[in-house]
């Protein structure tokens, strides 16, 4: 009898269990790590149907330690650095900038605490000596990140600084300008710094750094006072690569010309048993200042994309290319616009002319290169809420009040993902009050043009930070609102939305 009532307890048991499991309620299957031969388990749970992970798990499978401080915040620390958890909150901070996630970190009491899906493949890379490869869904294995040591070696002129990058095994390198420094960061390897000479003149080259923290291992190149421009390229049999400064001259007949793509000029010659390969990245040269139009998204990347099936059923004939996708609209958008520009006179360049991904530090290379008088990066909204609707421009926000901005760019981003946070120091501070005066006055005419009430929202967006010219974000409408919608498929409207932007874009020309 008693064993009866136990299999019919265990039966109504196991059948509530794969109820709730169908429903999406409650426990679900627990994340699994193989850390080589080893199976560890991570507990999950569903909450606010987003799946968590409990967090003293993960780190008791990956030799993390979590240290807490209060009942609100708590650090965990690995190898490579260390991520600080804010309870309810969807940012992680990592030194010196904050990261989104999809959901909020959040504490059960003052126990556990439990982090989102996506916290395990966007940040515990971050701190891990170790790659986690997906095997499938809730599956995830632990292999040993090979390691490469670089040197580093600094050889001086009378006109410039070469540093030359040389690891003992083959890696990509690439390097990244920013408002202080320069960085090289490598791929796939995690970096250790061999010998790393620093120059004795720090009139172009302050110092020379590296970080075993960011990213795979990084070296910064902190400029000097009479930084100018640079060359980036690699040099074969052996692999190194060079950074040759350039700095401020005296006479202007005494700059080196810039050397001819694809061939770097004597740096070659310091090194005589070297064959020089393509030039990686050439710094800018000078150049006339133009308007610098960004088609935001492209290539795998759609940005907003509204499904026919979402459509009411008298829009369903229109196709993805005509008004319901965002990369397909912004860049339909700018080629018009920049046609209308060139027809006055007015130099204009695109950061991208085709169906193409670029990522932000592409954009801005393109920005800075032509030496922007004015950076106007496009997009079209996307929302929950069809009731969204009109223009909406976006400027640069500067670190104050930090939090409020996080939280607004969480509730902003549209349905093509959270839009990153990004390090503080960065080139659009230094704008950020021309920044603020365009960001008004092209809200205003667009406001004008859709019969809109919107606002200029402050946010830090990753797009906007490197820009060194007065520089705005702008959705021009929501793909999610059929009224806007159909205005931006209509031919006629967005010609006049082009006319409105070339017409505002020529009056910051003349000022």
């Amino acid at each position: 009898m008693h064993s009866e009532r136990r299999e019919r307890a265990q039966s109504a048991a196991a059948l509530l269990g794969v109820m709730l499991l169908f429903l999406g309620v409650g426990w679900a299957q627990d994340l699994e790590l193989w850390i080589g031969q080893s199976r560890q388990t991570v507990d999950h749970r569903k909450r606010d149907s987003k799946d968590y992970y409990r967090l003293s798990d993960l780190g008791r499978s990956l030799g993390l330690v979590i240290q807490e401080e209060g009942d609100s915040r708590c650090y965990l620390r690995g190898p490579r650095g260390s991520l600080e958890l804010l309870s309810n909150r969807p940012l992680v901070r990592r030194g010196e900038e904050y990261l989104l996630l999809d959901a909020p970190v959040w504490r059960r009491g003052r126990e556990d605490w439990w982090v989102p899906a996506d916290f395990i493949e966007k940040l515990l890379p971050l701190i891990l000596d170790q790659r986690l490869v997906p095997v499938r869904p809730g599956v995830f294995r632990s292999e040993v990140i090979e390691r490469c040591r670089v040197a580093m070696s600094v050889h001086g002129r009378a006109d410039r600084l070469m540093l030359v990058f040389t690891p003992d095994e083959p890696v990509e390198a690439h390097l990244r300008e920013y408002r202080d420094y320069l960085q090289v960061s490598f791929e796939d390897r995690l970096i250790r710094a061999g010998d790393l000479e620093r120059p004795e003149d720090q009139h172009l080259v302050a110092d020379v750094t590296f970080d075993p923290t960011e990213g795979w291992g990084t070296f910064r190149v902190h400029k000097g006072p009479r930084f100018n421009r640079y060359r980036w390229y690699r040099l074969t049999e052996p692999l190194r690569y060079v950074l040759e400064i350039y700095g401020m001259p005296t006479v202007v007949a005494e700059m080196p010309s810039p050397p001819p793509t694809g061939a770097p000029e004597a740096s070659a010659e310091a090194l005589p048993d070297d064959t020089a390969s393509e030039v990686v990245l050439p710094s800018a040269v000078p150049r006339t200042a133009a308007i610098v139009i960004d088609p935001g998204h492209g290539g795998q990347d759609y940005g907003v994309d509204v499904p026919s099936t979402a459509l009411p059923a008298e829009e369903r004939e229109l196709s993805r290319s005509e008004a319901t996708t965002e990369k397909v609209v912004v860049l339909e958008v700018a080629l018009g616009l920049e046609e209308l520009l060139r027809s006055r006179s007015i130099p204009v360049e695109l950061t991208r002319r085709r169906d193409v991904e670029l990522g932000d530090d592409q954009r801005a290379a393109v920005a800075n290169g032509f030496q922007a008088e004015v950076f106007l990066s496009l997009h079209v909204g996307g929302a929950p809420s069809p009731a969204l609707r009109g223009p909406v421009v976006y400027v640069f926000a500067p670190p104050d009040d930090l939090f409020s901005d996080a939280e607004r760019v969480s509730t902003v981003a549209s349905s093509a993902g959270p839009l990153r946070l990004v390090r503080w120091e960065e080139a659009q501070s230094e704008y950020l009050g021309r920044s603020v005066l365009l960001a008004e006055r092209l809200q205003a005419e667009l406001n004008r043009l859709f019969e809109a009430d919107n606002h200029v929202i402050r946010a830090r967006l990753a797009v906007l930070a490197p820009i060194q010219a007065p520089a705005v974000l702008v959705e021009l409408g929501f793909l999610t609102n059929g009224e806007d919608r159909g205005r931006l498929a209509d031919p006629d409207f967005r010609r006049r939305l082009e006319e409105t932007l070339a017409d505002f874009l020529q009056e910051v020309g003349r000022e």
